[in-house]
């Protein structure tokens, strides 16, 4: 039997599958396994070291540990093959019986029986569908119920790579020791992303507490701790955003229309999920919207009103149904506007960022078009108006922010832009010649 791997993808710029190909007697096997890369940092060059593995590089610091793991899964496939061999008088098994095997090792089948905490998770996500929040009285988001399948999915992932049960009573102070290890070393996951993991664990095991299915409280330890760093995430300044609505896109239609859907998140302050469908029968008089956020259910009156806003509008009126910018999804928004932020001079200076990853603290020097993504609109809004010397609580009553620290918190304005705001002050201070 002989092992290799392949990518599925070799051309991409982004993550592709990693595949474990696996030939004996004529026959060959493709399996998928749980890996991802970037092309650039696998290494192809029979003549080069760690041929079919990932390279050594500074850009993918976990390298040692992913090679780790392909070696884990050449030695298990190796493994499987022999107990095979040495349950069946020597036969080798056909494609068929080695997935199936393959499976039982790296794709085990879990008891969806509620009483066990995969099942219930998996029915707790089915029933979050249609359920209310108790203490809101608002219907589950679908961005919440994305954050328990996404826990969902990891503790199968940890339970195949790590071989451990996971269940209620497994989930101790060595499982958050573990776990988090797992999410820092395999998963090479921030702060602040395995901070929500475990946050969301946590309501989850609250949840089959309340419902007594569940009678172990060691996750309400002191130490079974969310992790969170403050973030440090950009916005663009108001000569930034002219320099986006002056580019000329027309021979560009889709960059041209998810440029004009970011700006009109950058002039109102709502959310992608709530300015991508803005519904203009609702337009007042005076230019403003009455819109009822999607997330808190909470109802705003939102500007309408900045000329960019209105020159947008009148671009798009009676080419859509809403003679807006046609709707599109957060993944393919955030996608083109890095592309259409990269044709900005001023946006290719690179700015640095602050953040632990895979447990290291590292500083992210990249262009800044490179971190806008479709909640930087929402967030230049805010901090486009605080830097005016706008009122903090009518800010928040456009944005929907329920308190100052969280606004506070929200808003980016560095130590510079701070100083020349206050600079602006002494702009028209004259004194009387002694």
């Amino acid at each position: 039997m002989n092992c290799n791997f392949n990518l599925r993808n070799h051309k991409l710029d982004k993550e592709t599958s990693i595949h474990l190909v696996i030939r004996w007697d004529g026959l060959r096997l493709v399996y998928p396994t749980d890996l991802k890369i970037k092309p650039k940092f696998w290494q192809n060059d029979k003549k080069r070291k760690n041929y079919q593995r990932a390279k050594r590089n500074s850009q993918f610091p976990q390298h040692p540990e992913f090679n780790t793991r392909l070696d884990y899964i050449i030695s298990e496939a190796n493994n499987v093959f022999r107990k095979f061999q040495n349950d069946n008088q020597h036969q080798k098994p056909s494609k068929e019986q080695l997935k199936e095997l393959l499976d039982e090792v790296f794709n085990p089948k879990y008891n969806l029986s509620e009483k066990q905490l995969i099942g219930f998770i998996e029915q707790f996500i089915i029933n979050s569908k249609t359920r209310i929040n108790p203490r809101t009285g608002k219907p589950i988001s679908e961005g919440t119920i994305k954050s328990y399948r996404n826990v969902c999915d990891r503790l199968i992932e940890y339970a195949r790579v790590k071989k451990k049960r996971v269940d209620f009573d497994t989930i101790t102070i060595d499982f958050y020791d573990d776990f988090k290890r797992f999410m820092i070393t395999e998963k090479n996951y921030a702060v602040n992303t395995i901070g929500r993991y475990f946050n969301t664990l946590i309501t989850i095991m609250n949840e089959a507490t309340e419902r007594g299915l569940n009678s172990n409280f060691l996750y309400k330890s002191k130490r079974f701790i969310v992790d969170k760093e403050e973030t440090e995430n950009i916005f663009l300044n108001d000569n930034e955003l002219v320099e986006i609505y002056e580019l000329d896109l027309s021979d560009l239609p889709k960059l041209d229309n998810a440029r004009d859907l970011f700006l009109i998140g950058c002039y109102t302050g709502l959310r992608f999920s709530d300015y991508q469908e803005l519904d203009l029968k609702k337009l007042t008089k005076e230019n403003t919207l009455e819109v009822r956020q999607k997330k808190t259910q909470k109802r705003l009156t939102i500007p309408f009103y900045h000329p960019i806003v209105l020159a947008i509008k009148e671009k798009y009126n009676g080419k859509t149904h809403n003679s807006l910018p046609r709707p599109i999804s957060n993944q393919k928004l955030n996608k083109y506007i890095k592309e259409v932020g990269s044709m900005v001079s001023s946006l290719n200076n690179k700015v640095d960022k602050n953040m632990t990853i895979g447990g290291v603290k590292v500083i992210l020097q990249k262009p800044k078009y490179s971190f806008i993504t479709t909640h930087t609109a929402r967030r230049s809004f805010a901090s486009n108006l605080v830097l005016k010397g706008k009122n903090i609580f009518d800010i928040m009553e456009a944005t929907g922010h329920q308190s100052e620290k969280a606004f506070r918190n929200y808003v980016k304005i560095e130590a510079r832009d701070k100083v020349q705001r206050i600079l602006k002050l002494y702009d028209n201070v004259k004194l009387k010649k002694a």
